[in-house]
C-alpha cells in the first residue's frame, strides 16, 4: 500500500484538515484495520511482532480464528480401528498392515474413531478404499457399508446421513480398488457432547470370501472456524 500526497488546489501544506478532508481519509484507507471490518488484499504478509502478540477476544465465533469457507481433506490412521468382529490386521508384502475382512459370517463389522475432527466445523463426508475379494462369481454377495455415527454425552448412538453401500457392478470393479463414500452429511461438528466414529461391514453371503483389504479411509469437512482445542 502507498499514499501520494496531493495538495488541493488552494490548500497550503500548514492549513488545518477540514472534516470532509478527514472523512474522504476515512473513506478510502484499509477496511481491514479500520475496525468496521471489511476486505483487505494485503500483497505481502502481515506480521505481528513484540512481547504484545496477537490475541483474539469475544465469545463463540468473535473470540475465534475464522476462514472463507474451504473444503479439507485428512486420511485416519488405522490405528483408530477397532476389531469388533471378523476384521483383523495382517500384513501385505511391501507395505504396512492393512485391515482385511477374515471371516465373511453375518454381523462382522470394523469401528473406526474420528476423535480428531475439528470442532465447530462440518463433516461432509467419508470415504473408505477397499479391494474386495470374491470366491469366483460375484452372485448373492451382501455388499460392504459404510455409515457414520455420533455418541452423545448420555451414550445414545445416532447415525449422521445416510448408509453408504459398495455400488460395485462386477467382479472385476469389485476386486479392484474403489471407493465407498457416506456423503451429503453436512453435520456440524460438537466434540463438547459427542463423539463420533465410522462403522464398516464387510460382505457377507453368496460367494462373499475372506481377504476384503481397507486401504485408506479419507474424512472431508469443510472449514469456516479454528477451533481453540
Amino acid at each position: 500500500m502507498s499514499f501520494t500526497r496531493v495538495n488541493p488546489s488552494g490548500w497550503a501544506q500548514n492549513d488545518p484538515i477540514t472534516p470532509q478532508q478527514i472523512n474522504d481519509l476515512d473513506t478510502d484507507h484499509a477496511l481491514a484495520v479500520d475496525g468496521r471490518g471489511g476486505a483487505y488484499a494485503n500483497s505481502t504478509m502481515i506480521e505481528f511482532s513484540g512481547s504484545g502478540g496477537f490475541r483474539l477476544s469475544g465469545s463463540g465465533n468473535a473470540g475465534r480464528v475464522q476462514y472463507g469457507s474451504r473444503t479439507n481433506s485428512r486420511v485416519i490412521q488405522a490405528s483408530k480401528f477397532h476389531n469388533n468382529l471378523n476384521f483383523t490386521r495382517s500384513n501385505i508384502t511391501g507395505e504396512y498392515d492393512h485391515w482385511q475382512q477374515s471371516s465373511v459370517g453375518s454381523a462382522g463389522k470394523l469401528l473406526i474413531d474420528l476423535d480428531d475432527l475439528p470442532h465447530g466445523n462440518e463433516l461432509t463426508s467419508v470415504q473408505v478404499d477397499v479391494v474386495g475379494s470374491t470366491s469366483g462369481s460375484f452372485s448373492g454377495i451382501t455388499m460392504p457399508t459404510v455409515s457414520v455415527w455420533r455418541i452423545t454425552s448420555a451414550a445414545a448412538e445416532t447415525q449422521i446421513g445416510s448408509t453408504a453401500t459398495d455400488g460395485s457392478g462386477t467382479n472385476a470393479a469389485y476386486t479392484a480398488l474403489h471407493s465407498i463414500t457416506a456423503g451429503s452429511l453436512a453435520h456440524t461438528i460438537d466434540r463438547a457432547t459427542n463423539t463420533y466414529f465410522v462403522k464398516f461391514t464387510g460382505a457377507t453371503g453368496g460367494t462373499a470370501a475372506v481377504g476384503l483389504v481397507i486401504r485408506r479411509v479419507l474424512v472431508t469437512c469443510t472449514m469456516t472456524i479454528q477451533p481453540e482445542w
